[in-house]
């Protein structure tokens, strides 16, 4: 069961970061990275190549560093 309520938490997590206001993608971002989410870097790559937000470039680029730096 938790495994299935986890996987429901990441998706909705995922789903965040298509939110208009860039201060929930940043608060998805900080939880992505601290979750070591892996199966987020392909949504981070792509926020990263579509943003029009500098501030949420950087954020996206510096998390998918971070979570590969995560053995």
């Amino acid at each position: 069961m938790k495994a299935h309520n986890d996987k429901d938490y990441v998706d909705k997590l995922l789903n965040a970061l298509n939110h208009r206001a860039g201060e929930v993608r940043h608060w998805v971002i900080m939880i992505l990275v601290q979750r070591k989410e892996k199966s987020a870097i392909p949504y981070l790559e792509k926020l990263a190549e579509e943003s029009k937000d500098p501030s949420l470039v950087r954020a996206a680029e510096e998390a998918i560093v971070e979570i590969n730096a995560v053995s």
